[in-house]
């Protein structure tokens, strides 16, 4: 069996849960914004902001499949996207994936190189925490790259910690507890 026909019902999966938990999210679909410096971090990203979010995360990783993977969750999860804007352009993004039993995970999370070490990422992170907490979010996991030190000290003092490390895949996973 080829990778594309085992994927395919994960997939379809996938995309009905996001559908069913967008519809029962969807009453958080409020925008939010809080001002940094001389940026503004926002949910309810437009469609031109999506776009230079996709444009950052392309220049960041080398996951061209998932750049469809993000676009769908922008959508159906507006409220737990978060972009970073300055002077009209992208600086940065964090976009969460919403799961069942108050749970949700990072998907990903980007600054532009010309942006990195302005405190952008952990603006950008805090007011998404806030965000999922506000709207009933128990649990945040992520996976980080192992040997990726800035990210992982900026999750740490966050307030996330180490559950498991995936030898295979070279990535930690990190847990935080948002509270009831």
């Amino acid at each position: 069996m080829t990778l594309i026909a085992r994927e395919g019902p994960r997939r379809a999966v996938l995309w009905a849960t996001d559908m069913l938990l967008g519809l029962r999210t969807a009453r958080h679909r409020v925008p939010r914004r809080m001002d940094v410096d001389d940026a503004v971090v926002h949910t309810m990203p437009s469609r031109e902001e999506i776009g230079g979010a996709l444009r950052i995360f392309a220049e960041s990783f080398d996951l061209a499949s998932e750049t469809r993977v993000l676009r769908r969750v922008a959508r159906v999860f507006p409220w737990a996207s978060v972009v970073l804007v300055r002077g009209g352009v992208v600086e940065g993004y964090c976009w969460f994936r919403v799961l069942p039993r108050k749970r949700a995970i990072l998907l990903s999370m980007a600054a532009r190189t010309a942006s990195r070490g302005r405190g952008y990422g952990r603006a950008m992170l805090s007011f998404g925490l806030s965000v999922l907490r506000d709207a009933g979010i128990e649990v945040v996991d992520l996976d980080v790259e192992e040997g990726n030190e800035p990210a992982v000290r900026l999750y740490t003092s966050l307030g996330f910690a180490r559950r498991s490390i995936d030898p295979r895949r070279k990535v930690a996973r990190m847990r935080k507890a948002l509270g009831p």
